[in-house]
């Protein structure tokens, strides 16, 4: 009987080591998990982070866009003001062009030619006297 209860005795030993052994690896799976979750819950903090610091690099990038697009909203009005003062000019311009006499010159480079030729006529005769020039704006302004 002595050696049944002990048999009985060492098989409840190995029996509770066992189950001991099952419940240290259940307990080492769980720490497992437990780890895998905590590292995912500071991954996402980081995430979190980074998320949160672009956020804020992307609100100062919309700033500077709406000011750059205020800015050119300025340039787009000033350029407006300036094609209106263009086109009155072109418009006296062409007013004055009715007012003046035809004259012989058809283009802006035939004026260029017969200012040059004018000029090369009068250093040739060294005359110091003011040349006659026909009725051209070429040669009014190059004068």
């Amino acid at each position: 009987m002595a050696s049944a209860s002990s048999t009985s005795a060492k098989n409840l030993f190995v029996d509770s080591k066992n189950r001991l052994a099952e419940r240290v690896q259940v307990n080492i799976n769980n720490m497992g998990s437990i780890c895998r979750q905590v590292n995912r819950g500071s991954q996402s903090a980081d995430m979190l982070t980074h998320s949160a610091r672009n956020m804020a690099l992307q609100e100062h990038a919309i700033k500077n866009s709406e000011e750059n697009l205020q800015k050119l909203t300025q340039l787009l009005t000033h350029l407006g003001y300036q094609q209106e003062s263009i086109q009155r000019s072109a418009n006296a311009l062409e007013n004055v062009k009715e007012q003046l006499p035809p004259h012989e010159c058809t283009t802006a480079w035939e004026c260029v030619r017969a200012r040059v030729r004018d000029v090369a006529a009068q250093r040739s005769s060294h005359e110091r006297k003011a040349v006659d020039y026909p009725v051209c704006w070429l040669h009014n302004n190059a004068s």
